[in-house]
């Protein structure tokens, strides 16, 4: 249970679940997207608004979507998550990215820095720190919401 000494309750009075982190999801796998989403969901706080299987689908959901924060692969058909980075965080500087993608070489990172990336993590990485990142880039912090589900 989530409810640990220091952690407030994320459902409002009336049940319902406050949102503070929207996340839009872009990778080509669906199987990663689901994955993604469900295990997501699943946190306090935390709104899936969108899945993209491409860049310029990113670009748009973006714009439409308006997240907090876009899990960004980089291997992607039609555009890949490079330029779909460096398009949305030069439209939407206040969109936070983090890149996860097993492309794990300086080079892609230096060029996903360069591009906007906030963080870069390998697919190779556990959820917990998926959620470090999204907390930390997050506009209030995450508070530890949502890590204390996973302890």
């Amino acid at each position: 249970m989530f409810r640990k000494a220091g952690f407030h309750d994320p459902d409002d009075h009336l049940g319902r679940r406050a949102v503070n982190i929207r996340v839009l999801i872009v990778d080509d796998h669906e199987l990663m997207r689901e994955t993604l989403r469900s295990f997501l969901e699943s946190l306090p706080g935390v709104e899936v608004v969108g899945e993209a299987e491409n860049g310029r689908v990113a670009v748009q959901l973006a714009r439409d979507k308006k997240p907090t924060v876009v899990i960004m692969d980089v291997i992607m058909p039609e555009m890949d998550g490079i330029e779909a980075t460096r398009l949305i965080t030069a439209e939407m500087p206040e969109v936070k990215v983090i890149v996860l993608s097993m492309q794990c070489d300086e080079f892609y990172r230096e060029t996903l820095r360069q591009a906007g990336a906030s963080c870069f993590l390998s697919k190779d990485s556990a959820f917990e720190e998926l959620i470090r990142a999204i907390e930390s880039l997050s506009p209030t912090g995450g508070n530890g919401i949502l890590r204390s589900t996973v302890e």
